[in-house]
């Protein structure tokens, strides 16, 4: 886990190299994991494969944004969150919050690299889960990520539809529990 904050850090020091080699040796020691003869300790019992899979595909989707907005850098993150997306979902409803965090996050992906239709589908997917888990993070994700997704295709028509879809299932004014 100390290797993905790691890359990460990098990632948003837009620090390529430096944030590639943090992300290898996050997966090289996490995949060591199992060999170990201690129990993990309490506070590290969380971070699952899933949640390796979410923390490196953010790096590399920070990094995009640093290296103002790239595509080649969000194709680097484009394999690790559908992972991430995967591997949440088939934990059931135990993690919905992080399966709807990171479909969101695919939907980034996508709009970086300039995908706004299969953006629109995980973006709708992610409301449907955002409804069930009722997190003024998630849904404050989600709409910055369509306000995105207006900004740079607002005259698209899943676009349009979408922003529709936010406003009557998530509207601002609800309250968050």
């Amino acid at each position: 886990m100390l290797y993905a904050m790691e890359a990460r850090a990098y990632a948003n020091m837009g620090q390529p190299g430096r944030c590639k080699r943090a992300v290898r040796m996050a997966e090289d020691t996490f995949a060591e994991a199992d060999e170990w003869d201690e129990p993990d300790a309490d506070w590290i019992r969380f971070f699952s494969e899933a949640e390796l899979y979410a923390e490196n595909s953010h790096s590399f989707r920070d990094l995009a944004y640093v290296a103002g907005r790239s595509p080649t850098y969000a194709s680097l993150a484009d394999p690790l969150m559908k992972r991430a997306v995967e591997l949440f979902s088939q934990e059931g409803g135990a993690h919905q919050r992080s399966y709807a965090l990171n479909l969101i996050g695919m939907a980034t992906v996508h709009l970086l690299q300039r995908e706004p239709e299969q953006s629109t589908v995980l973006a709708t997917e992610a409301i449907k889960a955002a409804k069930k888990v009722r997190s003024e993070r998630v849904n404050t994700r989600i709409r910055k990520t369509v306000d995105t997704a207006v900004r740079d295709y607002g005259d698209l028509a899943d676009v349009v539809e979408l922003t529709e879809r936010l406003a009557i299932e998530l509207p601002e004014t609800a309250e968050a529990v």
